[in-house]
């Protein structure tokens, strides 16, 4: 079925899909998946942004393969156009600028010669399965012509869609199997204007991180089709880069044109301090959700950063993906410990060595994929 699944098609899987018992049961849900991948595919738009990374380039081009394949993993997403947009690597004059401009954490990857030939590798690399037809179907690589940053990889994404709505995401962001996570109900939700961003979170809403991040508004609330918990949206103020689901035109209004032009960042940077504000101020809920209840499991993995639960216990990610072992204890505060030898990390808790667990704090195995 193409993206652009024909009327008439589309027509006869809403008549077999409307069959609820006797011998068509089955077929009909098998319908009603098909369904929601013909409404996706024509309405939906996949926009992944990738960039430098402080690994090999092997290492990088598994991290967005096993991206992509948890995206296509899910009917409501399967069909989907995928856009993944490369940044380029800026010049030393860039590399100069953007120090003076807070984004010195980046210089290290920039200015190691070692670590741009890995980048270019990787690019080379993943033209080379998409030749072989070996990143899924209506997957399409898109390369810029100068450093953009997020903000700029994202941009030129959303220029090439064709659709109504899309999900921004990022490389190194690994969507949770379909056993644990539902997304069939997103979209019509952006449809009917319920929603204009649902954000897919890396940590449990309940979590330290999220909520120090967001204000709540409980009873801006939204039950979706299904009665359980991960059949909600949990209404939020403000803005994250992570995984989320928009509708496009409230995106260029509410979150691009908040960036200045030529500004080399991360919307989150502009965009969600602006929205509290204006919020504050008596402004509008702007209809910005994450997708399920407090208590949920995380709906994506960042499979650099890890993940928090609804208690604050670090769930940690499975071998060898993981290149730090992350560690919390009840109040919040946490310490990285490395994963392998030759890394070292500070957070604010002095140097923690390689292996080395802290106190007692705990540590889970997030859901291996």
């Amino acid at each position: 079925m193409p993206p652009s699944a024909p009327a008439d098609y589309r027509a006869a899987l809403r008549r077999a899909a409307s069959r609820s018992d006797g011998p068509g049961c089955r077929s009909a849900l098998t319908a009603r998946c098909k369904l929601r991948e013909a409404s996706a595919a024509s309405d939906l738009t996949i926009v992944l942004s990738t960039s430098i990374c402080r690994v090999p380039a092997a290492a990088q081009v598994a991290r967005t393969v096993r991206c992509l394949r948890s995206m296509r993993a899910h009917d409501a997403l399967a069909r989907c156009r995928c856009l993944v947009v490369f940044d380029c690597l800026p010049t030393p004059e860039e590399i100069v600028e953007l120090t003076a401009n807070d984004m010195g954490k980046w210089a290290k990857a920039w200015m190691d010669p070692a670590q741009c030939a890995d980048y270019r590798a990787y690019c080379a690399a993943l033209q080379a399965l998409a030749a072989q037809g070996k990143l899924g179907a209506h997957t399409e690589l898109v390369f810029l012509e100068s450093f953009q940053h997020l903000v700029g990889t994202v941009r030129r994404g959303v220029a090439l869609a064709t659709t109504k709505y899309a999900l921004v995401t990022q490389h190194d962001l690994v969507l949770a199997p379909p056993c644990r996570l539902r997304l069939g109900a997103v979209l019509p939700a952006l449809q009917k204007g319920a929603a204009k961003y649902v954000l897919l979170g890396r940590d449990a809403a309940r979590s330290v991180r999220t909520r120090s991040h967001f204000h709540f508004e409980p009873d801006l609330d939204r039950a979706l089709p299904g009665g359980s918990t991960k059949d909600r949206l949990t209404a939020v103020v403000g803005f994250s880069d992570q995984t989320h689901f928009v509708d496009l035109k409230w995106y260029a209004k509410a979150v691009l044109a908040t960036v200045p032009a030529g500004a080399r960042t991360c919307m989150e940077h502009h965009t969600h301090k602006a929205m509290k504000d204006a919020y504050g101020q008596g402004g509008p809920h702007q209809g910005t959700y994450l997708l399920g209840g407090m208590d949920d499991d995380p709906a994506v993995r960042d499979v650099v950063h890890g993940a928090l639960a609804s208690d604050d216990a670090w769930l940690a990610l499975p071998a060898p993906e993981s290149e730090w072992m992350h560690y919390v204890n009840g109040d919040g505060a946490h310490a990285l410990v490395a994963g392998r030898a030759q890394h070292d990390a500070t957070d604010g808790l002095g140097m923690v060595g390689a292996g080395e667990k802290v106190g007692a704090w705990e540590r889970r195995t997030l859901w291996a994929s």
